[in-house]
């Protein structure tokens, strides 16, 4: 980026008297108030305030006058500042990449300046602009620009504003654990600062991004936090939305009884207060899967309609997906199955939307890219390690025959070995950056797993809102949620760096927390969980996985009938170079042949994966039903 200089800046603005005489009318009026101001930098600071004007032709009019003023008076500081404010009204009427220009040529000012402090909070403005213009790589660029030269000053409310919003950046751009990081440093600094306002803003956002990698209890700390500094500076919008997002954590987590005064708070809030805004959208859009939760259906469609209405107008589609599939259901439990299926194949259509740019050719360019990339550093450090082993055989000769020249030879080995170490370092490089490329791909190929499976998912959901059928719909909804258990895995996979393993932990809880959403158990049955700390390869999550499914599901199906209460203990431990996977229930059990009797497809799985494992199972029904698995540590599925 090229900067201008003091001189440039002033011999540009002046051009700007001219443009000036469009607005003859405006201008004469304005120029005779400015006048009647007793100095000129009255008449700046008159300039800024009126840049801020209602009236876009009044605010335009200041504008142009106070730069003239500014660049005639020599006051870089002030013509920052019109600058700043003509940035922010570019953003605020949408025009988000003309205010990030806006914000550079401010940078620019600031440079010809030497303030760091204040280049950096242009930056930030500038990468704050990029991000609410969709322009992620951008932003990112920008404010790791502020980032570094923020880290040069005393710790300040710009920097901890800017790890704020660099954190929601890297959420964006699915970081979340680069995310959590800056967000816990911007904590920290506001902590110290006393920024008690900033704190709850980056709390919130933490929660936000818990609940994104379904952390719900840390999420709802987060909220909580957050919602009782609000509460203490009477920021009544904010204690709403907070309500609204510490709810949808509580849902998430099975706590729907819990959940409910958070999302009526913010759902009566908003509604008589902010009744077409995104926060009333995402209000009403929990409520409906409140309300569809406790079959309150006649609820449920006002509110799922009130949320559709919004997010329709505005095109909001990663959030029409999952308001569509949520206006199925609830269509379907009122026997509209016409718009049951309407709102689903909706529901596939703006998943294909959002799935088109991911074209699985872009995928094979990748993988070309990296092997033609791997291939040619092996054969350049392959080709160097030659022309170093001949050119130190040479050196040596040279030493034998002209033993005489033995310093001299000395001295031109170690240049050579230096040389050749320097470029061996450099090949390394290379191969580095390909390695971390194929990270990237493996974490591509994840998300796209991911993404296919969900499709399918969706197609499953179709099928089961077609059929009048309970038992077709039943077998619908199983494949879904087995379906579903391996989009966990890939989930998991593309969300962490090494891309390789699955944390056993989080993925038990977070296929646990889906099958409870899936059979809406609410409060009957009581989780509980107990898993060390392991990760699994693929070959093995994949069947463990699907094993966990089958077995939490037939628990949840026939262990407590008649709306019984009860619970379910699910146990992951590492046993002497073995995993012992057990799943314990206290319903009404089982025979200990029925695994091995039944043809069900679920019982088959099991029996079918276990095998792949090299697993032994073992089934105690005489209290309820304990089913026990010892699979070797280092089996794969074969």
């Amino acid at each position: 980026m090229q900067f201008i200089g003091r001189t440039g800046i002033i011999f540009c603005l002046w051009g700007l008297s001219g443009m000036i005489l469009a607005q003859q009318t405006v201008s004469d009026s304005l120029s005779r108030i400015l006048e009647s101001l007793p100095n000129d930098s009255n008449r700046l600071v008159a300039c800024v305030e009126g840049a801020r004007h209602r009236s876009e032709e009044v605010a335009t009019t200041y504008l142009q006058l106070g730069k003239v003023l500014a660049a005639k008076t020599d006051n870089l500081h002030m013509l920052a500042k019109l600058y700043t404010e003509e940035a922010i009204s570019s953003n605020i009427s949408g025009q988000h990449v003309r205010g990030a220009e806006l914000f550079l040529t401010v940078d620019s000012i600031y440079r010809v300046l030497n303030d760091t402090a204040l280049i950096a909070g242009a930056q930030t403005n500038a990468g704050l602009s990029y991000f609410h213009g969709g322009q992620l790589d951008q932003a990112l660029s920008h404010y790791f620009t502020a980032y570094e030269l923020f880290t040069t000053q005393a710790p300040s409310q710009g920097y901890s504003r800017l790890l704020n919003n660099l954190a929601m950046c890297l959420k964006h751009a699915e970081k979340p654990d680069e995310a959590r990081r800056y967000y816990l440093q911007s904590i920290s600094i506001k902590e110290r600062l006393g920024d008690s306002l900033g704190l709850a803003h980056t709390q919130h956002n933490l929660g936000l991004l818990y609940s994104d990698q379904e952390l719900f209890e840390n999420a709802i700390a987060a909220f909580d936090t957050a919602l009782h500094v609000y509460q203490i500076l009477n920021r009544t919008a904010d204690v709403a939305s907070t309500q609204v997002a510490r709810g949808k954590a509580k849902m998430d987590a099975g706590r729907f009884t819990q959940a409910g005064p958070d999302i009526e708070y913010g759902y009566s809030y908003f509604h008589q207060h902010d009744p077409k805004s995104h926060s009333f959208q995402l209000a009403a859009g929990e409520f409906a899967r409140w309300a569809a939760h406790f079959k309150k259906w006649t609820d449920a469609d006002l509110y799922i309609t009130q949320a559709l209405t919004l997010a329709e107008a505005a095109d909001r589609r990663e959030e029409l997906l999952s308001l569509y599939i949520l206006r199925a259901e609830i269509s379907r439990a009122l026997g509209k199955h016409d718009e049951a299926y309407i709102a689903l194949k909706d529901a596939l259509t703006v998943k294909d939307s959002l799935s088109r740019t991911e074209s699985l050719s872009l995928m094979e360019e990748m993988q070309t890219r990296f092997s033609v990339r791997e291939k040619e550093s092996e054969l350049q450090l392959t080709a160097l390690q030659l022309e170093n082993q001949q050119r130190i055989s040479g050196i040596f000769r040279t030493a034998f025959i002209a033993s005489i020249a033995g310093i001299l030879i000395i001295g031109l080995l170690t240049v050579s070995l230096f040389k050749s170490r320097k470029e061996i370092r450099k090949n390394q490089v290379v191969i580095e950056n390909a390695l971390k490329e194929k990270d990237a791909l493996l974490r591509e190929i994840h998300h796209r797993v991911k993404n296919n499976l969900q499709v399918i998912s969706s197609l499953l959901a179709m099928q089961s809102f077609q059929s009048r059928d309970p038992n077709v719909s039943d077998a619908m909804r199983e494949g879904q949620n087995r379906v579903h258990s391996m989009a966990l895995i890939h989930q998991s996979l593309f969300q962490h760096a090494e891309g390789i393993e699955v944390d056993a932990n989080t993925y038990v809880n977070r296929l646990v927390n889906s099958l409870k959403t899936a059979y809406k158990t609410g409060d009957r049955i009581a989780f509980n969980t107990s898993v060390d700390e392991m990760k699994l390869d693929v070959d093995t999550m994949i069947p463990l996985g699907l094993i966990l499914n089958e077995l939490v599901t037939n628990a949840l199906k026939y262990a407590f009938p008649d709306q019984r209460s009860g619970s379910i203990f699910i146990q992951l431990k590492k046993d002497n170079g073995n995993i012992a996977l057990q799943v314990t229930d206290n319903g009404i059990g089982m025979t200990p042949t029925r695994l091995d009797e039944s043809n069900s497809l679920g019982y088959t799985l099991i029996r079918d994966f276990s095998q792949k494992l090299k697993a032994t199972l073992q089934v105690d029904g005489t209290t309820g039903t304990k089913v026990s698995m010892l699979i070797p540590l280092k089996a794969k599925a074969s």
